[in-house]
């Protein structure tokens, strides 16, 4: 009996045996809708508000974004954008650009990338340029010439309130665009991890005290 419960106590479970145990799993995309702030000073002007998905994790496509709330601000002028009166594009999305996503999201996080050759943009129309860009690589706005011609082509964040000018930020790579901008964000799985190494030492915790009764 003692050589058998020795062996036994000799067996580590993986951490996917105790998170299995524990009735956790983990996905890369959750089924609750999720709301990231957005804080942007954007040249002279800000933009304030939310953008809504629908939970998925990592790259994203056009149909992940449910919603958005945005507050645009230059000086005197402002304007609201919402699905109700505005429009979004999402050209650089993994839907239209298989393996070059533009947008990803974390659990806390979304972020745009400039380094690529697309763009998205939230806008009131076309033809008034009212208009947040992420303007990427390839120098397009592809809603608006205007403001894709505001920043010389470059990538930026380009601010537009229909008034004929733009204010805009320059940008490169990867940026946090709204979300928990001011922190590094957690991985996701860690705390199930932790939770996991936890399990760990309280089974070879027990097992220990079982092989130590057994001898006794």
């Amino acid at each position: 009996m003692r050589e058998f419960m020795t062996k036994r106590s000799g067996l580590v479970p993986t951490v996917g045996a105790i998170l299995a145990l524990l009735g956790v799993s983990v996905s890369a995309t959750p089924s609750e809708a999720t709301t990231y702030n957005v804080d942007l000073v954007v040249g002279g002007g800000t933009v304030t508000g939310s953008i809504q998905t629908d939970g998925t994790l990592g790259p994203l496509a056009t149909t992940n974004i449910t919603g958005y709330s945005l507050n645009l601000v230059e000086g005197l002028l402002s304007a609201t954008l919402n699905p109700g009166n505005s429009s979004f594009d999402g050209s650089g999305f993994t839907d239209v650009s298989p393996g070059s996503p533009n947008l990803t999201a974390t659990a806390t996080q979304l972020f745009y990338n400039f380094g690529l050759v697309y763009d998205a943009a939230f806008y009131l129309n076309a033809n008034n340029n009212t208009i947040f860009c992420l303007h990427d690589a390839a120098g397009a706005c592809s809603v608006s010439s205007a403001a894709a011609d505001a920043d010389g082509g470059a990538p930026a964040m380009i601010l537009g309130l229909g008034n004929g000018s733009f204010t805009f930020t320059p940008e490169s790579g990867d940026v946090c665009i709204a979300g928990e901008c001011g922190t590094t964000p957690l991985p996701a799985a860690l705390p199930l991890f932790a939770t996991g190494l936890g399990g760990l030492g309280l089974l070879g915790w027990r097992r220990r005290r079982k092989v130590q009764a057994t001898a006794a």
